[in-house]
């Protein structure tokens, strides 16, 4: 494939997030606090994989796999780990971290690969800078395998923190006014916005089955990291009330063609 047709930004925007100044290997505290975030995620994926969760020859795509830290937990059921994204560094970090197939992506082209290749696709925090999502949920479900699975992920509009922040004249979290320049790098790049009910509806407006919307956290991720009794007890919180939550997981199925199209 032309290096040329797969590399770029992640949205339409016109900023190059690949720049080199995005790159922020994490340590420390972060880097603790990120995993318990994607051991969170891999958590609400293994039950909807159920009966393939202990297998160990499932293709696995990361769109936006970034230095690939959602590798470290589905290394051990993957035959295949396949990593997309916009930033050289970040891949290179990926491979030699966990032997990981990547390329360098323009999120916006068709996705480089065959039809139904994927048993798992993940797509974390990257839709909300996506200009036309419904390509993008196209292109993941093109190279899903029938009966496959979508781990997407992406900020909650309806958080609490927003309810508690627009009434008293506050700006919402997860929304930028501007693009991510160099000098503005807090500026974080948002353009869509998801509720529980907009995600939803739009996955089964694209094929997808199955479609189920869990939250991330409503404890304070660093404490969630540090005390175990604190991350057991966010996921019933999260789960019971997922509009709430900060971030919104959801785990979909590829409509089946017919009942022998199973993972394999």
């Amino acid at each position: 494939m032309p290096r040329g047709a797969c590399r770029g930004i992640k949205g339409e925007v016109g900023t190059d997030l690949s720049r080199e100044h995005f790159f922020e290997p994490l340590i420390g505290k972060k880097r603790k606090a990120a995993m318990c975030r994607f051991r969170r995620k891999y958590d609400v994926l293994q039950r909807k994989l159920g009966s393939y969760k202990n297998k160990t020859c499932l293709k696995v795509l990361d769109v936006g796999c970034h230095t690939g830290d959602m590798f470290f937990f589905m290394k051990d059921i993957a035959s295949e780990l396949h990593g997309l994204d916009v930033n050289a560094n970040a891949l290179k970090v990926a491979r030699n971290r966990y032997d990981a197939k990547t390329t360098l992506c323009n999120l916006r082209a068709p996705l480089p690969y065959k039809e139904n290749y994927f048993d798992v696709v993940i797509a974390s925090e990257i839709i909300e800078h996506i200009p036309d999502t419904d390509v993008f949920l196209d292109n993941l479900y093109r190279v899903m395998k029938p009966g496959g699975y979508l781990m997407l992920t992406t900020p909650n509009i309806n958080t609490i923190h927003n309810r508690l922040r627009i009434p008293f004249g506050l700006y919402p979290l997860h929304m930028s006014h501007r693009q991510p320049y160099p000098d503005n790098p807090k500026d974080i790049g948002h353009i869509r916005f998801f509720n529980t009910t907009v995600l939803r509806n739009q996955l089964h407006e694209h094929g997808f089955v199955d479609v189920g919307i869990y939250g991330l956290n409503l404890i304070p991720i660093m404490w969630m990291a540090r005390f175990h009794m604190f991350y057991k007890l966010n996921s019933i919180m999260a789960d019971m009330c997922t509009s709430f939550s900060p971030g919104l997981i959801a785990v979909a199925q590829k409509n089946e063609a017919s009942p022998k199209n199973q993972l394999t």
